[in-house]
């Protein structure tokens, strides 16, 4: 489920449909909403589904999940308004927790972001039918392929190459008494494959799974610093699964006829073992608490391994409450003299230090 995200200042209230006539994808969402509270997705197919053929239902399986370029473009303005409901639904908690001028900071970045594009792009084309033979046990082995373009820049320049690689599968399918046919199996380079039901699945069992977020603390400084992390930041991740989940319900409703029943039994259990195997982080440690110019505390986080630095947030008491007002991280990289060392940077952006 994983798609590329990008920001958006204004969500439409209106329903909307992100697929354009020149470029249709195999599917799109028909969205409401401008929170993640009253936000609403409407699975709707552009492609047939013709499951009296194994060629017909692999096809329709690689329709609804293989992110060819069209659906990459529909979901990349899916993540923007993602993005902006759990921008809206965040607001509250940010004024419980940030002074205005760190709300500000937050904005200003996601709304110019200073980020060049990506040094290496990958282009999905379309999946095709490459050939379809029977086996001894009655099934329809489908073999496909899909071209993936990977763009590359040369380091220091805006010159960019393009080579194109293929993703060949096999998909093992089985006729039902009911005259359609369903897939059984998938394998990818004589391995067996995930399925993008499996991760639809997981991602509806992430979002139930969900356990209350608890309420910022702001009572003392130390509480404040902490509670960037363990209650805005933790809000901020779940508000964004919550929205992913959105409309999943509408997806499995198109995925599930594709598989036989034996399969998508499997695919569910998987993901439930995977929700139970999910590593549940550690809190972060406070290493000190000390007091800086303007009245502001700076709380110390230690580093959570050898490869990520301290984190400092600074905090500053208002109207008898201790709110964030900025934070720094520290980094490996190359100081002045030449010599790889530790070097602290501001982080404009709060929410990106959960990746830290």
């Amino acid at each position: 489920m994983r798609v590329c995200l990008s920001l958006l200042s204004v969500f439409m209230l209106a329903s909307v449909t992100l697929a354009q006539n020149a470029d249709v994808a195999p599917f799109e969402w028909k969205l409401s909403g401008d929170s993640v509270e009253n936000f609403s997705m409407e699975f709707v197919a552009n492609h047939t589904t013709d499951q009296s053929t194994p060629k017909g239902t692999v096809l329709a399986y690689a329709a609804f999940s293989d992110n060819r370029e069209s659906t990459a473009k529909m979901m990349k303005a899916v993540g923007r308004k993602w993005d902006a409901a759990v921008r809206k639904s965040l607001s509250k908690y940010e004024k419980e927790l940030l002074t205005a001028d760190a709300i500000e900071d937050i904005s200003n970045h996601q709304n110019n972001p200073s980020a060049t594009d990506a040094e290496v792009k990958q282009i999905l084309g379309a999946t095709k039918v490459t050939g379809e033979a029977a086996d001894k046990e009655g099934l329809s082995w489908v073999t496909t392929t899909q071209p993936v373009e990977v763009r590359q820049r040369q380091p220091g320049t805006e010159k960019w190459t393009s080579t194109t690689q293929e993703l060949k599968r096999k998909f093992a399918c089985k006729k039902g008494e009911d005259g359609r046919w369903r897939i059984m199996k998938i394998e990818q380079n004589g391995q067996e494959d995930y399925s993008m039901l499996l991760f639809v699945l997981y991602a509806q069992k992430l979002d139930a799974s969900a356990k209350p977020v608890p309420a910022a603390d702001t009572t003392t400084a130390k509480g404040a610093a902490k509670s960037l992390f363990e209650s805005l930041l933790a809000r901020r991740a779940q508000l964004d699964t919550t929205v992913h989940a959105k409309g999943l319900d509408d997806w499995l409703g198109f995925l599930k006829p594709l598989f036989t029943e034996t399969y998508v039994k499997t695919q569910d259990e998987l993901a439930s073992q995977w929700i139970e195997q999910k590593a549940v982080e550690a809190p972060r440690e406070v290493e000190s608490v000390t007091d800086a110019d303007g009245g502001l505390k700076v709380v110390k986080f230690k580093p959570r391994d050898q490869w990520t630095g301290a984190i400092e947030v600074y905090v500053k008491k208002i109207d008898g409450s201790w709110r964030v007002a900025r934070a720094s991280y520290q980094e490996l990289s190359t100081n002045e003299k030449g010599k790889i060392g530790w070097v602290e940077m501001d982080e404009p952006n709060l929410y990106k230090l959960a990746n830290r």
